[in-house]
């Protein structure tokens, strides 16, 4: 197979030949497999997933995904020392730099005390799967351990054609010339909102470049009865959880990177374009299929979390409304060359991936699932403060990450406490 990249997906390959641009899921096991049966489930997902046996090649400012000569997927077994094991493995994961030509373009580490308790890594580049793929990722590996350590035939995991790019199943009203006229609108809107952006920042904080950084994680929960009080709430405000949180990062971000400064902000909202594909694209099959939305908002020392939140809902769903998720899509690989060509600004102040509550079965056979974290990479152009939020479990799962050049733990968990206390101070009664 040799296929050209997407719009989406060169804006992750260019991420990654410039930086680090990787998803990175983490699984934690009760009851583990042997190291032989997790190499034999690998195998078998390679051989039914095509962009897990492929390499990125480039032939000018074209990229393409091409199977030949591509290893077996990497798979690295190491001694469990501690619960939080996983968490440094994870970072090494979100700072390692693939080698496209080479390929694959996926790597596991399983983390084992050998009988009992375990952590699952899968580490992809972003340009070939997405938060959905990942966790088809580990619902069929885990399905396949289960069935190769019962002996059984393993049935239904025929090998797979691969996806085309995501804007192949866009809309027709966002194809052909269509497209290309919405685009453009798009790019001069984009362009004049960072006029006035850059405009209003005269005198204001600019937040530093260093293009060493790296990235560090910060995982943290909000207890069920938080998370049920804040569901709640969110249905009498009309607002949803992803603008709600959005608000969240924005206001602490805003208190402890920028003194609580009234000035405009930008935040990146990850958007999931599979429910909105023509026809819907197969649910089994891993690709890159998601959107970068970046928005510009003042932010007041007025603001609370509600207000906020309530404003933000209102900018994407606009958004929505004039399909901008498609647009800003296609636009991506622009927006990327532009970014690193530059190298004179930061993204945003911070981005989110809010992935609602978390589909993945709690048991495989003999194995039980005790949770799952998920992150992407960041990188020095990259926002200030990012993350993947979930729910799973009834419980608000917070997966962020932060620059080392930014802050160090400490200014994480201040950041990370603010969130908390923004969450249980307005929590319905």
């Amino acid at each position: 197979m040799k296929r050209a990249l997407g719009k989406l997906e060169t804006a992750a390959a260019l991420s990654g030949e410039h930086a680090v641009f990787n998803i990175v899921g983490a699984l934690l096991l009760e009851g583990v497999p042997s190291p032989d049966i997790l190499r034999r489930a690998l195998d078998t997902l390679q051989a039914r997933h095509p962009f897990l046996r492929v390499r990125l090649l480039k032939d000018g400012r074209r990229h393409y995904f091409e199977t030949e000569g591509v290893p077996a997927i990497p798979l690295k077994v190491i001694d469990r020392i501690s619960d939080n094991h996983w968490a440094e493995v994870v970072e090494d994961y979100l700072n390692f730099k693939f080698d496209h030509p080479h390929g694959p373009l996926l790597q596991c580490a399983f983390i084992t005390d050998g009988q009992h308790q375990g952590e699952l890594i899968l580490a992809a580049q972003h340009s070939i799967v997405d938060g959905d793929s990942v966790e088809n990722l580990f619902r069929e590996l885990m399905t396949l351990c289960a069935v190769i350590g019962s002996g059984d035939d393993v049935e239904g995991f025929d090998p797979l054609p691969p996806l085309p790019p995501v804007e192949d199943f866009f809309p027709a009203r966002f194809k052909g010339f269509e497209l290309t006229r919405k685009s453009i609108a798009y790019f001069l809107a984009q362009m004049g909102d960072e006029f006035t952006y850059q405009w209003r920042l005269r005198g204001k904080r600019v937040p530093p470049i260093h293009l060493d950084a790296r990235g560090c994680i910060f995982p943290m929960r909000m207890p069920q009865d938080v998370t049920a009080s804040i569901v709640r709430r969110a249905r009498r405000e009309r607002v949803t959880l992803n603008s709600l949180i959005n608000a969240a990062l924005l206001l602490s971000a805003q208190k402890h990177l920028y003194d609580g400064a009234e000035m405009p902000f930008r935040y990146m909202s990850m958007a999931d374009l599979r429910p909105y594909l023509e026809p819907p694209a197969p649910a089994d099959q891993v690709a890159s299929y998601i959107s970068p939305l970046r928005y510009t908002i003042q932010v007041s020392p007025k603001d609370d979390l509600w207000s906020l939140a309530r404003r933000i809902n209102d900018q994407i769903y606009a958004s929505a409304k004039r399909g901008d998720k498609f647009l800003a899509s296609v636009m991506a690989e622009q927006f990327m060359r532009m970014t690193f060509g530059l190298k004179r600004f930061r993204m945003a102040t911070t981005a989110l991936s809010y992935g609602g509550a978390s589909q993945l079965e709690k048991e495989f056979g003999p194995y039980k699932i005790r949770g799952v974290h998920g992150f992407v990479s960041n990188f020095g152009l990259g926002p200030e403060f990012s993350g993947q939020v979930s729910i799973y479990d009834d419980e608000l799962w917070w997966d962020m990450l932060y620059l080392d050049t930014d802050m160090d733990r400490d200014g994480a968990q201040r950041i990370a406490e603010e969130i908390s206390d923004l969450f249980i101070s307005d929590q319905a009664v």
